[in-house]
């Protein structure tokens, strides 16, 4: 029996409550939890030999999303705007955090995959 599962889905009601409340450190950890999750219940369940790939990869999906989610409140390319569109508007605000958790997920799979070869030598 896998401990996976109620991380799964304790990390999407997290990221949920935060995304909908508009709680950037809830919706930053629940995205960190449920990502690390999948990648965690691939890897215990042998449908994948490391996670740190399965990782990067759920990281650029909620990276795309929430630069997506971002990148539909601009209205124009201007840095000024670009800059300040976060600081009062609520939709941009959540697509920050998903961008955000995305990111962190993507740079802990990186780092995994260098420091997993070093830890595992003599």
């Amino acid at each position: 029996m896998s401990a996976w599962p109620p991380f799964v889905a304790l990390g999407l009601v997290v990221a949920e409550i935060g995304i909908v409340m508009n709680l950037v450190p809830l919706s930053i950890g629940g995205i960190l939890l449920f990502g690390g999750s999948v990648a965690g219940i691939l890897q215990d369940a042998a449908m994948i030999e490391r996670p740190w790939y399965a990782l990067a990869v759920v990281g650029v999906l909620f990276a795309l999303f929430g630069g997506g989610l971002w990148w539909t409140q601009l209205e124009s390319l201007a840095l000024a705007h670009v800059l300040s569109v976060g600081a009062a508007n609520p939709i941009a605000i959540r697509g920050e955090a998903i961008l955000l958790a995305g990111v962190l997920l993507v740079v802990g799979a990186v780092a995994g995959t260098v420091y997993e070869p070093l830890r595992n030598s003599p």
